[in-house]
């Protein structure tokens, strides 16, 4: 009955429309799964070394897998965790996750949870989107950000360091917010919700916060908390979007990839931006995703609300993460992304290449 996250992947690979993908009956707001990296010697691969190897091996019995980051004595509702660091535009950024996608998985499974376990793990468009920001903070500075699908809040992460003044993280998973305000915690934010709310709830907050500024001047939250960039969470399903207060920013990564969910994202967006000068922030795969962003431009070129294309640009980021054991130092690989700046207009200018 084990469904692992690596079939998943397999399944993700081959079209993420086709039966059998975890996928395939709704839409999603996460991203696409990719396998955890398995770095224990197995008797499996030591076969394909020669027969002395497998012979090894085979008495040696099973090696001990090694964690992908940092064992963590909490747990999140009976969940194992574990802290993953990357080195993010040279600035170090914590992860709190489930230690095993696959738990998260079976128990979305027991439960009949209309769920998936996608947001376990970060996304290299989002770090490299979260690079972008640190190494450009005036795209965030003072501004109010919301991360739409942030699974562990990486871009929402990095625009309160690059200096946000407010930071939102809007995600359909109630667990993936949890972890990313953990997260958010761990990489030294001090003005940090304990716990996600709900649309309504952010909403109202967020109105009696804006309402505290104008009286007093003060920076503050979502929860009217001063000093800092106030970090919070919301539950927010994009197919039936809480009305919230509008934001400068929305940081999108990876969100592109389920072609049922271009429509309710290009929705959502100008709901959440401010009518005249708000900015979307959209990085993803350049290739696997190309048919879906297209039809995201089109919709956002001819929708109610028009938008004009800032920056377009693909590049190749580097995704850096420390070995929490330091046996290998800092791993690294290299990713294509695309990039997209899109800014609300009041009209005469639209979305194109310019």
């Amino acid at each position: 009955m084990r469904a692992s996250l690596q079939r998943l992947a397999a399944g993700a690979g081959q079209g993420r429309g086709q039966a059998g993908s975890i996928a395939a009956a709704r839409p999603r707001q996460h991203r696409p799964p990719r396998p955890p990296a398995r770095t224990g010697t197995t008797a499996a691969a030591a076969a394909a070394a020669g027969p002395a190897a497998a012979s090894a091996a085979s008495a040696a019995g099973p090696a001990p897998q090694r964690l992908e980051g940092a064992p963590l004595e909490a747990r999140l509702d009976g969940l194992q965790l574990l802290q993953q660091e990357f080195l993010v535009a040279g600035a170090p950024l914590r992860l709190v996750c489930p230690r095993d996608p696959d738990e998260v998985l079976d128990r979305y499974i027991a439960s009949g949870a209309d769920g998936d376990p996608y947001w376990t793990r970060a996304w290299p468009s989002a770090i490299a989107l979260a690079g972008e920001l640190l190494r450009r903070p005036q795209l965030v500075a003072g501004l109010r950000v919301a991360d739409l699908g942030a699974g562990l809040g990486v871009a929402g992460i990095a625009a309160a360091l690059a200096g946000a003044r407010e930071v939102v993280l809007l995600d359909r998973e109630p667990l993936a917010l949890r972890c990313a305000l953990m997260s958010a915690r761990a990489t030294g934010l001090g003005n940090v919700d304990d716990a996600p709310m709900d649309g309504a709830a952010t909403a109202a907050a967020a109105a009696a916060a804006a309402a505290g500024r104008r009286g007093s001047g003060a920076a503050a939250g979502p929860s009217g908390r001063p000093g800092g960039c106030a970090v919070s969470a919301a539950v927010f399903d994009w197919t039936q979007p809480p009305a919230l207060p509008r934001f400068d920013v929305v940081l999108a990564c990876d969100v592109l990839y389920e072609p049922d969910a271009v429509e309710p994202i290009a929705a959502a967006v100008p709901r959440l931006l401010k009518a005249s000068s708000g900015l979307l922030l959209l990085s993803d795969p350049p290739n696997r995703t190309a048919r879906n962003r297209e039809r995201f431009l089109q919709l956002l070129q001819h929708g109610d609300a028009p938008f004009a294309l800032d920056e377009c640009y693909e590049q190749s980021c580097s995704v850096n993460q420390i070995d929490p054991e330091m046996k290998g130092g800092v791993r690294g690989e290299t990713v294509p992304v695309q990039f997209h700046a899109l800014r609300r207009v009041l009209g005469g200018d639209t979305v194109g290449l310019k």
